[in-house]
């Protein structure tokens, strides 16, 4: 049976604060301080600093915090797994950054469905960083990213190699360009990923690898959406700079065109991850096959 008291605490340490963790839980405020008084001293240990701004775990805290996390989500694995031995329905959960979205899915699906002919999968979008986090949290079985991890948990297989490319509308003068430079580019409206994606990160670090910096360029726009980029490019409201295999379809229909920067030289592999623990999974081991 699951320990309130660890539910308490995961919930306080992401919401940091006792007033909205109790309204979260149901639970009275006084409720929450004895769950998390009463963990303290079964642990020996202070799990937050005094702090009047906000909660900060201190490192034994955040040791148990992300123990409990864990527990949690063994526990949710195990009523999963009793639910599909009643049911014989297999529940797949996949992560995927965005920019990989375009990848070998029809395929995935594909082997998931010939080894479970009964299953469930359920995909979930995030940032590289986050995935990482939930797998080693045990949310996902597998995860499809554009980026590799240092993590001794996780293993990593290239899946995929891909390169950056400069797109624009068929109407922009570049269109009729084999390639471009970077100082071409500076004089044009760019629009990007957002800070945070890997994709937009893979490029800043290049520029500033190369004496460069993202502020030396007009971004006018940063956006989550590949699709939305993509569209309002398309449409010459500005130009960007994306994976080829991300706008290939849109290459190909002519909706966008695609050239090479000159001076830029940036890869970008397509991995699955996985944790080591998994490592001799059949559905692992189908997903490996699929290299490219």
């Amino acid at each position: 049976m699951m320990d309130e008291k660890l539910k308490t605490l995961v919930t306080l340490a992401k919401i940091k604060n006792y007033t909205k963790t109790a309204k979260i839980l149901s639970i009275t405020q006084p409720a929450v301080t004895q769950h998390i008084q009463a963990l303290e001293n079964e642990y020996g240990i202070k799990i937050f600093e005094k702090n009047k701004k906000e909660l900060i775990p201190t490192l034994q805290g955040a040791i148990l915090i992300e123990n409990a996390h864990k527990f949690m989500q063994l526990h949710e694995n195990l009523l999963l797994e009793l639910k599909e031995s009643q049911t014989h329905l297999k529940n797949i959960s996949i992560g995927i950054t965005m920019t990989a979205t375009d990848y070998l899915i029809e395929d995935i699906l594909e082997i998931c469905n010939q080894i479970y002919p009964n299953c469930s999968i359920n995909f979930h979008t995030d940032i590289l960083t986050n995935i990482y986090n939930r797998l080693k949290m045990y949310e996902f079985d597998f995860a499809i990213v554009d980026g590799t991890s240092s993590s001794k948990k996780i293993d990593s297989y290239l899946l995929y190699d891909d390169h950056f490319c400069l797109i624009t509308s068929m109407e922009h003068p570049f269109a009729s360009l084999k390639s471009v430079t970077l100082e071409m580019i500076r004089q044009e409206k760019l629009i990007l990923r957002h800070k945070k994606s890997n994709t937009r990160e893979l490029i800043e670090n290049y520029l500033t690898t190369h004496y460069d910096t993202i502020r030396n360029y007009n971004v006018i726009l940063e956006l989550e959406n590949v699709s939305l980029i993509k569209e309002l490019v398309s449409k010459n409201y500005g130009i960007s700079i994306m994976p080829y295999s991300v706008c290939k379809t849109d290459i190909e229909n002519q909706k966008l065109k695609a050239l090479k920067i000159a001076d830029m030289h940036l890869g970008r592999g397509i991995y699955l991850i996985y944790l080591k623990k998994n490592v001799n999974d059949p559905l692992i081991e189908a997903i490996k096959a699929l290299k490219k």
